[in-house]
């Protein structure tokens, strides 16, 4: 490949690369990056009640998972005498 054809193929690539990225709204219609912007803000913005009301019910969320793990954790540190004997089936030799 000569180096007119890596420089041509090279300038496609970039050029497509930047129509990877197009803006639409939510009727398909190509935007700017500031109307994107707008349109998100405007719709899609959550208000400082909810985001406070939601943090609330998260940390109770959070606390009671906690309480809950703690009292029925089961990670208790293995027996230090051998295995009852019922536990191990004998080992059969054909």
């Amino acid at each position: 490949m000569s180096s007119s054809c890596v420089a041509a193929s090279i300038r496609t690539l970039v050029l497509c690369m930047r129509e990877l990225y197009v803006l639409k709204d939510v009727d398909g219609r190509e935007i700017t990056e500031a109307e994107g912007r707008k349109i998100c803000a405007e719709r899609y913005k959550v208000s400082a009640e909810v985001r406070a009301a939601r943090k609330r019910a998260g940390a109770a969320q959070q606390m009671k998972r906690a309480g809950r793990g703690s009292k029925e954790s089961t990670k208790a540190a293995p027996a230090s005498g051998p295995p009852a004997s019922d536990a191990i089936a004998p080992s059969r030799v054909a």
